[in-house]
């Protein structure tokens, strides 16, 4: 996610982490003790939202196409708060800031899911943690790994040799995870579980502030604009934010009271759907500008509006289609930018296109 603007290439140059740069730990085991919770919670949640209101380890009793509904629309969020979470780094914070901010948020989405240990509401507490949970991995996910990347400045092998070790810290995560939080979740308290990846989050946390200092410059926020263009940035960013939950909020409270007449399932779907329209639309402000973005969405509305109503297609499909169409309109306009001699790409910008080939 990083365009150049955070820092930074003073990393130190002691190595002692199977010969690479002793920042590498640091990195390593937040993102284990990160992904260790994020995995831990996920391998609960659809037990726990299945599991019979009643028994010695109650659940919310839901049915499994709702289970997985909820599942689906978690997933949904996490990947995508990804994009405003690199432009916070990029903009205002830095990825250092942004990765702490994040797992402070992750933890205590934990630790919320797990408040009915202490006499909360069981169903308030567990989406509201839910969606803490999806805030912070937004904010940590994508920034840790750029700080990786941070400590190769002469790229090459070597930074290919350290995500390969930093990749590894993951699937460890990912393996333990699931594992110890399931022995305990379902083995004797849900809520146990969700702790347990809580403190796995307040592990990495402590872990990260303590190697912090291996890390040299990597990932402080260092930029040309002045105190006033970063003000605005950041006063924007806050507003847009707080416009965004108001948002969901309306449409989570209308979809409880059934007023917009579709199933959760449904909604599922359709943000799963909607994944490559915000891709290309994000795609769209990077390389092309944000007045294009009108451009995008109109065109995927011309499509839908002919695919239900020339051809009378069912509306999730003629929406599936609509974005399909947008994707390759997308590539071919890029494509036909790259190629054109009159037109001048720069080779950021291209770089760019080839990320949104491999997303």
């Amino acid at each position: 996610m990083a365009n150049g603007q955070t820092g930074g290439t003073n990393a130190p140059l002691k190595k002692d982490f199977f010969g690479h740069p002793r920042g590498l730990s640091t990195l390593f085991f937040t993102e284990f003790w990160e992904r260790f919770s994020y995995y831990g919670m996920r391998a609960l949640l659809v037990l726990f939202l299945v599991a019979s209101v009643t028994g010695e380890n109650p659940g919310l009793g839901m049915t499994d196409a709702m289970a997985t509904a909820i599942y689906g629309i978690y997933t949904f969020f996490v990947y995508v708060l990804a994009l405003p979470g690199g432009w916070v780094a990029d903009n205002i914070w830095g990825q250092r800031r942004s990765v702490f901010v994040g797992g402070c948020i992750i933890a205590l989405g934990h630790f919320t899911m797990a408040a009915p240990l202490i006499g909360l509401p069981e169903a308030s507490t567990f989406y509201l943690g839910l969606a803490f949970i999806t805030i912070g991995t937004g904010l940590l996910k994508p920034n840790v790994s750029v700080m990786v990347g941070g400590l190769y400045p002469e790229g090459g092998a070597r930074r290919d040799a350290g995500f390969s070790i930093f990749y590894m810290g993951i699937n460890f995560g990912a393996i333990f995870g699931p594992t110890l939080c399931s022995l305990l979740g379902e083995g004797y308290n849900w809520h146990w579980g969700f702790s347990l990846a809580g403190f796995g989050m307040l592990v990495g946390l402590i872990w990260y502030k303590y190697g912090e200092k291996y890390l040299g410059d990597i990932g402080t926020f260092q930029t040309n604009e002045s105190d006033e263009a970063i003000s605005k940035k950041t006063r924007n960013f806050y507003i847009i934010t707080a416009i965004s939950i108001a948002f969901v909020g309306i449409i989570a409270w209308l979809m409880s009271a059934n007023a917009l007449g579709i199933t959760l399932e449904e909604l599922a779907r359709f943000l799963g759907v909607s994944v490559a329209l915000i891709a290309v639309v994000y795609f769209t402000y990077l390389i092309l500008d944000a007045r294009w973005i009108i451009g995008v969405l109109l065109f995927t509305t011309v499509c839908f509006i002919g695919y239900t109503t020339v051809l009378d297609t069912d509306s999730l499909l003629a929406f599936q289609n609509s974005i399909l169409l947008t994707v390759a309109a997308f590539l071919i306009l890029n494509i036909a930018r790259v190629m054109m001699p009159t037109v001048q790409v720069t080779l950021e910008k291209k770089r760019l296109m080839v990320i949104f080939w491999l997303f």
